[in-house]
């Protein structure tokens, strides 16, 4: 019963014509109930509504225990919104401006950075005035400090704990190297301030004067290439740098060492003009850092197995949510990246509102020598909770034997609602010859399904 060699990562390069490792709406996992090699490729949870605020889109998300009562903060389109636990929405105000904003909150003032920086303290929203009047693209807040990136310039202000206007004294600059600033992030007890072409951390000081300094040897030569990018998860910041050497590279780095965690075929999607953005979000234990590249796909790196796989939205080359919040006593939300519509994640939705969730896995059948024939493949599989108590899911499977010509779709039941055990089997698949074929999995109904094995020339 020799293997399957089914894809736990998605993996494309067309550097080198080499065939594709899809891993579409599915992402691995480890599963010690699979007696034969203790896998599963697991179904992405379905989008279900949660709230919808205005027209959209949803240009930030923000919420944190403690603060506003648990309410979330949605920049939707023009407006900002405040949204309560149970999805009621009350517009608080306008913000200027097109592309994402970021928050920060000491627990009594949150400030929305638009450009234009707004300050809201529970009541009311106003427009909080800069130094001579400068833009602010990216906010933090570290020990009842608020610091403010300044727009196309290494300069970051800050603000005095319960203050609530700017000292025009009260900045500083990146020290490294003459860059312009791109954001700043708060990442254990460093500040990261993340330039073009550099990142430097800096700490608090706990002095009147200089409440904050650059430390010394903790620098990474790896600018940030837009801000979007660049999300605190896991202990850890992860953000695309480029370089004229590497060119777009996703790093893990922060307080630990930086590390590379991009591969080289999404280092190639990511060439070009192509518009990035990024997402951070944890479910079911899986912390995800979900990359975005503009008409190219919605890549996730889950940080606890170390792959990437791809989220799609019906349709579409992405993934249509653009930003996550998320804290204790409340569920994780996402916001849509078209709409006003707000999404919370749910395991056992096999569809995005109704829209058709379409999983498909790529696997090798290696053939070193000589011609073969592979009569018979068989996987299995399980079918979770679904809403259609008569539906009857289908798998298909098409192979390729040069890699990328695939045969027409041949489809199987997996089995009726709760059949979280089936066996499927696939006969005659025909001759197999070096290096061997590509088997493709795919299905689209309405139900959550998990595939575990695949073997292939089984008896019986």
């Amino acid at each position: 019963m020799p293997a399957v060699l089914l894809g736990h990562g998605a993996y494309r390069r067309d550097g080198g014509h080499l065939p594709p490792v899809r891993l579409k709406n599915r992402y691995f996992e480890a599963d010690p109930t699979n007696a034969v090699d203790q896998t599963a490729l697991m179904p992405r949870p379905g989008l279900v509504p949660f709230a919808t605020v205005g027209t959209g889109p949803i240009r930030g998300l923000y919420r944190q225990a403690g603060v506003l009562g648990g309410d979330w903060m949605v920049v939707s389109g023009g407006q900002l919104w405040r949204v309560s636990s149970v999805g009621v929405g009350s517009l608080v105000g306008a913000i200027a401006g097109e592309g994402a904003v970021e928050f920060a909150s000491d627990g009594v003032n949150t400030l929305i950075a638009a450009g234009t920086l707004y300050r809201y303290d529970g009541s009311a929203l106003t427009i909080l005035a800069t130094p001579d009047a400068v833009g602010v693209v990216s906010v933090a807040q570290i020990n009842g400090f608020f610091l403010l990136q300044v727009a196309g310039s290494g300069r970051f202000y800050w603000m005095q704990p319960g203050a609530t206007t700017i000292d025009a004294l009260d900045f500083a600059t990146a020290e490294r190297a003459p860059d312009l600033g791109v954001a700043i992030r708060v990442t254990g007890d460093f500040i990261a301030l993340m330039n073009t072409g550099s990142t430097e951390m800096w700490v608090a000081t706990g002095e009147a004067d200089a409440p904050f300094q650059r430390q010394a040897g903790l620098l990474f030569e790896k600018g940030c290439v837009d801000r979007r990018t660049a999300i605190n998860l896991d202990n850890g910041l992860f953000w695309v740098a480029e370089t004229a050497s590497e060119g777009r590279v996703v790093y893990r780095g922060g307080q630990a060492p930086l590390r590379r965690i991009s591969n080289y075929g999404i280092e190639e999607a990511m060439r070009g003009d192509a518009g990035l953005s990024a997402l951070g979000f944890t479910f079911d234990g899986h912390a995800f850092y979900a990359l975005r590249i503009d008409g190219r796909g919605t890549f996730l790196f889950d940080i606890s197995t170390g792959s990437w796989s791809e989220f799609a939205s019906y349709g579409r080359a992405n993934w249509r949510v653009g930003c996550a919040a998320g804290a204790p006593g409340g569920p994780l939300l996402l916001g849509d990246d078209e709409t006003g519509q707000l999404w919370r994640l749910d395991s056992e939705a096999g569809h995005d509102d109704g829209a058709p969730i379409e999983r498909v896995v790529t696997g090798r059948i290696a053939w070193p020598r000589g011609v073969g024939t592979v009569s018979s493949l068989a996987l299995t599989a399980g079918v979770g909770w679904t809403d259609q108590l008569d539906l009857d899911p289908q798998i298909t499977l098409r192979v390729a034997r040069d890699g990328f010509t695939f045969s027409d779709a041949r489809s199987r039941s997996l089995g009726r609602r709760g059949a979280f055990s089936t066996r499927v089997r696939f006969e005659r698949l025909g001759q197999i010859m070096p290096p061997g074929l590509v088997v493709e999995l795919a299905d689209s109904d309405r139900a959550q399904t998990r595939i575990g094995s695949c073997r292939y020339n089984e008896d019986g």
